[in-house]
């Protein structure tokens, strides 16, 4: 490479958010099946979404230690 600058291409959208979901894949996944199951069964979206900001908490503290 001979110490000169690579050329790339501008991040677009699609690129940032394919490497978002591959870096917080669980993450993401446990995002999704939340709001699934909270349209599913109405009843008890609350406690869905309560567990998932309980896993979501639980998650971000075990990545910072």
């Amino acid at each position: 490479m001979a110490g000169l600058p690579v050329m790339a291409r501008r991040d677009t959208f699609g690129s940032r958010a394919t490497k978002f979901v591959r870096r917080n894949r669980l993450a993401v996944i446990a995002a999704k099946l939340a709001e699934r199951l909270a349209r599913l069964d109405p009843e008890n979206a609350e406690r869905y979404r309560a567990q998932h900001r309980s896993f979501a908490q639980r998650w971000q503290r075990a990545l910072a230690d």
